[in-house]
């Protein structure tokens, strides 16, 4: 001190500490914003091709398999706490078939099948 005053205000180290602290906390704001952006879009694109494929696969006719050894019967009986399963209830039999689904991605054509169980003539099983 000199002439008794007191010292007041920030020095220039303390200035450019502080502008290098805000610095920093901006560049990391910055690319947070960017890795937040680029989220939102591919969401926005899995959305979207999520959405042509749910429509494609409600108007995609069922293509049945139409072979004996893809029919079985499915059980279905209550629990019985024990994890082994009770009496059986009923049974159900199934075929298996399936959905080709075409969606477009990037610009080109992809098909995704859907495995699907379908009901057999004649009901179920004893």
């Amino acid at each position: 001190m000199r002439n008794g005053q007191k010292k007041s205000g920030e020095t220039l180290v303390e200035i450019l500490v502080s502008i290098f602290l805000f610095l920093m906390l901006a560049s990391v704001m910055q690319a947070a914003m960017v890795f937040c952006g680029n989220a939102w879009q591919k969401s926005k694109e899995l959305r979207q091709t999520n959405q042509e494929i749910c429509r494609n696969l409600r108007i995609t006719p069922y293509t049945s398999s139409h072979q004996t050894e893809l029919f079985e019967f499915y059980a279905f009986s209550p629990e019985d706490g024990a994890g082994t399963g009770g009496t059986v209830l009923f049974r159900v039999r199934a075929e298996l078939g399936r959905k080709q689904v075409e969606y477009t991605k990037d610009g080109v054509i992809l098909v995704c099948p859907f495995y699907l169980f379908g009901k057999v003539s004649g009901g179920g099983g004893p």
